[in-house]
Formats: structure tokens, sequence, C-alpha cells
């Protein structure tokens, strides 16, 4: 299972207790979800398999470049 920090970006990857563990940018808290994870097997089970679906489902090899070709085709139509 992934633990992640609560900044910018993460949040939109990883949701807590379901695809991913997050936690605030601080040792204390980084330290309790580490802890956290490693003391629940289910918890570890269940983002996994939580994640695993996630990735199989949505970054697919055939999304991933047809959201590179949409970004390079906004790039190229911006006024820079």
């Amino acid at each position: 299972p992934v633990i992640g920090t609560r900044v910018a970006g993460i949040e939109n990857i990883l949701v807590h207790g379901e695809t991913g563990y997050l936690c605030a940018p601080h040792e204390e808290s980084i330290r309790e979800a580490i802890h956290t994870v490693l003391s629940d097997p289910a918890l570890q089970q269940k983002i996994g398999q939580n994640a695993r679906a996630y990735l199989c489902e949505t970054c697919t090899l055939d999304k991933i470049v047809a959201l590179e070709r949409h970004l390079y085709t906004e790039l190229l139509q911006a006024d820079l």
C-alpha cells in the first residue's frame, strides 16, 4: 500500500483508506500512518487490491496516450 502526504496532487491520486493512506506532511503523522498500515493486514490487503483495480482501470496504455495527445494538442493551440 502507498502512504502519501496531503500535499498538492496526491489527494487526486489516493483515496484515503481505499487506494492508499493519506496523512499530514509531518514526521509524527507519517510515523502513525506507517504504524497503522503495517499493523493491519486486512487494511493492507484492501488498499492493495483497490489500488491495483484502480490502476488497471484508469491507467491503461490507451488512456495514457489519449491524455498525452490531448495535452500536446492543447499546448500547441495555446497562446504562450
